[in-house]
């Protein structure tokens, strides 16, 4: 199978029922540290099926071949914008899918962060891209946020031993900005541990019956 393996994905479900594999699709998403100071994510969307097949354009696609392999490449600045996009299609069903990876150089310019990825799908266009990349594109978004914020807190924790102890004084004086991540998840709910462990200034207990109120009304709650 050209060295790739299909490998079980059900370790830690309950046992499955008796079955047999039909297709196979696999995510590589990497974050890069840069000696520049920018962060690299690079995305990998490959798929495969166990058997062979008939192919319009490629005539014949041999098990174990990618149907798929998309490659898609964001080099990102400390603040989450994008200076550089770039993609590559390796295989494809088409021989006229490789013309959608133009389409992502239009992420340049955008910052990763709340809408990022409606006005990401607006900048590349339907017609123009390639669905694969873009439904890709989400979880990359995510991993640049769990590359950079380590990053950006081993920097700050840097910057702060060469300023003076008056300094670091003012700036615990200052308000605190809340964290991006506040109300994105289970783990990071107001009242949740983690919050109070890490942000106590935005740890509020008191949300959580109000929060559970709206969702089982039907309501989708807030963020805090």
């Amino acid at each position: 199978m050209n060295g790739r393996s299909m490998q079980h994905l059900d370790q830690g479900l309950p046992t499955a029922d008796k079955r047999k594999l039909v297709h196979e699709r696999t995510y590589d998403i990497r974050g890069y540290e840069r000696d520049d100071g920018m962060l690299d994510v690079e995305g990998k969307i490959v798929d495969l099926k166990p058997h062979s097949f008939d192919n319009h354009d490629r005539g014949y696609v041999p098990a174990g071949e990618p149907l798929h392999e998309m490659h898609l490449r964001l080099t990102i600045d400390h603040i989450f914008t994008i200076r550089k996009a770039v993609a590559a299609t390796l295989y494809s069903p088409y021989t006229i899918c490789p013309g959608a990876t133009d389409a992502y150089s239009r992420l340049e310019g955008l910052t990763i962060g709340p809408g990022f990825n409606k006005r990401a799908a607006e900048a590349i266009g339907t017609v123009f891209g390639c669905t694969h990349l873009t439904e890709m594109l989400r979880a990359m978004g995510t991993v640049a946020f769990q590359s950079m914020w380590p990053i950006l807190a081993r920097r700050e924790k840097e910057q702060a031993k060469t300023k003076s102890a008056e300094k670091s004084e003012k700036r615990d004086e200052l308000p605190r900005k809340r964290p991006g991540l506040l109300s994105s998840c289970h783990a990071h709910s107001p009242w949740s541990p983690v919050v109070e462990r890490q942000w106590p200034d935005f740890f509020d207990p008191a949300a959580e019956p109000a929060a559970r109120e709206k969702l089982a009304g039907g309501e989708v709650p807030a963020d805090s």
